[in-house]
């Protein structure tokens, strides 16, 4: 059997405006991918827009219904089918249950944002890209019977439980809790389901957070942090290596983070 290609396909990738989201687009673009739609809250920056397979859509709010129906109804119109979904739109943040300095909870409107965005818009843009992915019959011609892949983006902080981090681990920790729920439910329709946990990687979201870059130190080898680009180089990987479902992948140069005291 023939190494699988990406060639003809189409895909969905969310929060590929900068970060990990940006270099897959840049990725999968050269790799005769057929059409890349990307979503996003932020406005995209001109190398993006000006790559001839990719369309760029600002504003776009994964946790609501009715921004990611008008992707996918777009997607359907001008495409007619979705053969993989990348869930990378998310956000982070640092604070503790209960700050014992000031005597303050931890905020209950900033828990709810970051499970919303982090764990409900994975599963509102996941919901909605399955119909579409299972309706084209052309999928049917691939030598074994699938019809797409999903890739979720998870953490190592939702494994390893860090200081501070109870949210956001929370949410990551959410998202590799149903991945494999997720492959066993659509295993059936020919879709696989991964997800990915990357450790410190440098993108804008956390570079500069002395809190977070402070776990530098816990990885053992490389000593350094995560290339988006590294990031990009497995999510192919796992689009073309149909025996890999139902995984939460670590990309964290063995990075395990300890018990801290703040």
């Amino acid at each position: 059997m023939s190494e699988p290609t990406l060639a003809g396909q189409v895909g969905l990738i969310t929060g590929g405006a900068s970060g990990l989201g940006k270099e897959t687009v840049i990725r999968l673009s050269g790799l005769g991918v057929k059409a890349i739609v990307t979503i996003d809250l932020s406005e995209f920056p001109d190398d993006l827009k000006n790559i001839h397979n990719v369309t760029c859509i600002s504003n776009v709010d994964v946790t609501s219904e009715d921004d990611v129906k008008s992707v996918m109804d777009k997607i359907e119109n001008e495409h007619g089918r979705l053969d993989f979904l990348i869930n990378c739109a998310g956000i982070v943040m640092m604070d503790p249950i209960y700050n014992f300095h000031n005597g303050t909870p931890h905020s209950l409107d900033s828990f709810r944002k970051i499970i919303d965005v982090n764990l409900v818009g994975t599963f509102n843009v996941t919901r909605l890209s399955i119909g579409l992915m299972v309706k084209d019959v052309q999928n049917e011609q691939d030598p074994d019977k699938l019809r797409g892949c999903i890739i979720n983006v998870a953490s190592v902080a939702g494994l390893d439980g860090p200081t501070y981090m109870l949210a956001y681990g929370a949410s990551k920790a959410a998202v590799h809790g149903m991945t494999l729920s997720l492959a066993r439910d659509l295993a059936p329709r020919g879709i696989r389901v991964n997800a990915i946990a990357p450790g410190l990687m440098e993108t804008p979201m956390v570079k500069g957070d002395a809190a977070i870059e402070s776990y530098l130190e816990c990885v053992p080898c490389p000593p350094r942090v995560g290339q988006p680009r590294e990031f990009a180089h497995l999510v192919q990987t796992i689009l073309q290596n149909h025996m890999i479902n139902g995984e939460t992948i670590r990309l964290d140069a063995a990075c395990r983070i300890p018990f801290r005291k703040y």
